[in-house]
């Protein structure tokens, strides 16, 4: 494995463990050409310093056309995540999987809310209007001292357990999407 394979590598570990060998297959095996190529090694390592996967097939698409297009890559990320939920072991995966698939498309991204606040992470937890540049200080805060769950909810499992925490403790009603959702009459 060159230096480069083991980058990705590392980045597909920090994303979800139990699915390294399929996106690996994704990164890997399909590119039909030497992964060397694909891009400078220190930007590959910059991102799995930064375990952000949604950014690699970005950087990778550019430089090798042989790997899949970004919105293949946007499906995969998502069937990922939702394949992280089926390994959670959560009491309301499907409430979940919708809620993702709503809020973030899979994507573990922080970026301003609708009243202008940012929200972060795959299930896009509420930051506090008092402490703004705070990760996890609003929701995710709150419902960490209530239920015991610590972490960060940029750490997508850790959101997940969260938001099934919450589902439990009729707390769903403080995402939006699920009210979409429900009134969409996709959820019971």
């Amino acid at each position: 494995m060159n230096k480069l394979s083991k980058c990705i590598f590392s980045l597909i570990l920090a994303f979800n463990i139990n699915s390294a060998p399929i996106i690996s297959k994704l990164l890997i095996s399909q590119a039909n050409t030497d992964v060397s190529n694909a891009t400078k090694p220190a930007q590959i390592e910059a991102i799995a310093q930064e375990s952000d996967l949604r950014t690699l097939p970005v950087l990778l698409d550019q430089n090798n056309p042989n790997l899949p297009l970004w919105s293949d890559w946007r499906e995969n990320l998502l069937n990922l995540t939702y394949n992280l939920v089926d390994n959670a072991h959560v009491h309301n995966p499907e409430t979940i999987k919708k809620l993702i698939k709503c809020e973030s498309y899979a994507q573990n991204v922080s970026r301003p809310d609708s009243d202008g606040i940012i929200s972060d992470g795959i299930l896009q937890f509420h930051r506090d209007k008092k402490y703004p540049d705070v990760v996890g200080s609003g929701t995710w805060s709150e419902f960490s001292k209530q239920s015991g769950i610590m972490g960060s909810p940029l750490n997508p499992y850790q959101a997940i357990l969260m938001t099934d925490w919450a589902i439990d403790h009729n707390l769903a009603t403080r995402w939006s999407c699920w009210w979409i959702q429900k009134r969409a009459g996709k959820l019971l």
